[in-house]
């Protein structure tokens, strides 16, 4: 569990801070600190918490997005945001829908609070996991920049994010060209010479003689 400073680290986030609003940045003037919680048996479930002093717009205290892969959804659960009198207004954007606006699909900060989607596909949540926990030095200054003596870590989406098994299994059937029954064995026809040709026909000539003679006779 790492414990990250403040909400500048997502605003100076040049991926993480293009999608936020001015009512975002309001916000996030207001957040303490951005909790990372992750389970090293699972990489596929953590929880991201943002703790927020007395602010005037939210009556949380803590906002938090629980990721759990499980068989069954939902594979996310959010925090139900509680606003202050007279904000709900203000913040008429939160929807759940996709914005074509910004290429990271959403159009606010918050409206990615509420979004349940899975772990695999949220590309908020991977970058404040494995580059804004990881560098929080990196992006603290209001300009990301790279300090003396400091080596910024990258982030492995596919080490990250690994796929599936069954995923796996598909994409190696798709690249021997579909099913196959191994069980049947192929039908070949054997290929002759012209020299054993020949000698096929002489043999067939020989066993007709014979039997011609013998007709020949009666």
């Amino acid at each position: 569990m790492r414990l990250l400073a403040m909400g500048s680290l997502i605003r100076n986030h040049p991926i993480v801070g293009s999608i936020l609003l001015e009512a975002d940045k309001d916000v996030l003037r207001y957040v303490r600190r951005v909790e990372v919680d992750s389970r090293e048996d699972n990489v596929f479930n953590f929880k991201i918490r943002l703790h927020l002093n007395d602010n005037p717009y939210l009556e949380n205290k803590m906002v938090m997005k629980d990721f759990h892969l499980t068989a069954s959804a939902p594979f996310c659960r959010v925090t139900n945001l509680k606003f202050k009198k007279n904000m709900l207004e203000k913040y008429k954007f939160l929807d759940k829908r996709r914005s074509s606006r910004s290429f990271i699909g959403y159009k606010s900060l918050f409206a990615w609070l509420l979004d349940n989607r899975t772990p695999r596909k949220d590309e908020i949540a991977h970058y404040i996991r494995f580059d804004i926990q990881l560098n929080p030095m990196f992006y603290f200054r209001n300009r990301p920049t790279q300090l003396e003596g400091y080596v910024k870590k990258k982030c492995n989406h596919a080490k990250d994010f690994p796929e599936m098994p069954a995923k796996k299994e598909r994409m190696k059937k798709k690249k021997r060209g579909g099913r196959r029954n191994y069980y049947r064995k192929p039908v070949t026809k054997k290929k002759t010479t012209p020299r054993e040709s020949d000698e096929d026909e002489q043999e067939e000539a020989d066993e007709r003689e014979p039997q011609e003679a013998m007709g020949m006779k009666e």
